[in-house]
């Protein structure tokens, strides 16, 4: 017979910017455990129950609006770079404690492509994560959790925008500060 390690249940609950429970998933990626898993609503309740070994995780989580909801439809892309589980665990993604992304760009410039990206390097961990959209319509980005220092998470976005024969391309580090925030 074999004993399973030590481990604890992890529920996480998503919210629309609705109000509304949202069928969204995580990533769950071990940061000093060998770990990955992604967690998706399969029942449509907007929870996700699993058991993850004791040890401290990094959780990537879209929350998804539908469209005909009572808000903007869209993605909030919600990110807790450190999490520690040592005991059973509930977490709640609210897609209302995000913020849209906004760039002010001439007027009547057409987005051709926008990004984001965040880094997250430490001793134990180096991962890192892009999400491309046509626009930021409907984009959304939160931090969850603690803040770490700007050395160990960091944040990048950008975009192109065109006007006639005349491309504005942008990029933004966040250094001392979460855009995921």
């Amino acid at each position: 017979m074999r004993r399973e390690a030590e481990a604890y249940d992890l529920t996480l609950k998503y919210t629309g910017t609705d109000g509304r429970t949202s069928q969204s998933g995580t990533l769950v990626l071990g940061r000093n455990v060998d770990f990955l898993l992604n967690a998706y609503d399969t029942e449509g309740d907007g929870v996700v129950r699993t058991r993850v070994p004791r040890g401290t995780y990094l959780l990537e989580t879209p929350v998804r609006t539908r469209k005909g909801a009572r808000a903007t439809p869209g993605t909030a892309l919600m990110v807790q770079p450190e999490l520690s589980v040592t005991k059973a665990t509930t977490l709640t993604f609210d897609a209302r404690r995000a913020k849209p992304v906004n760039f002010t760009v001439p007027q009547g410039a057409k987005s051709v492509g926008t990004y984001l990206k965040y880094v997250l390097e430490s001793d134990d961990t180096t991962y890192g994560s892009v999400w491309q959209h046509d626009s930021f319509k409907g984009f959304r980005t939160g931090h969850v959790g603690a803040a770490l220092p700007a050395k160990e998470f960091s944040s990048h976005i950008g975009g192109t925008w065109q006007k006639g024969s005349t491309t504005y391309n942008l990029q933004v580090t966040i250094v001392k500060a979460y855009l995921l925030k």
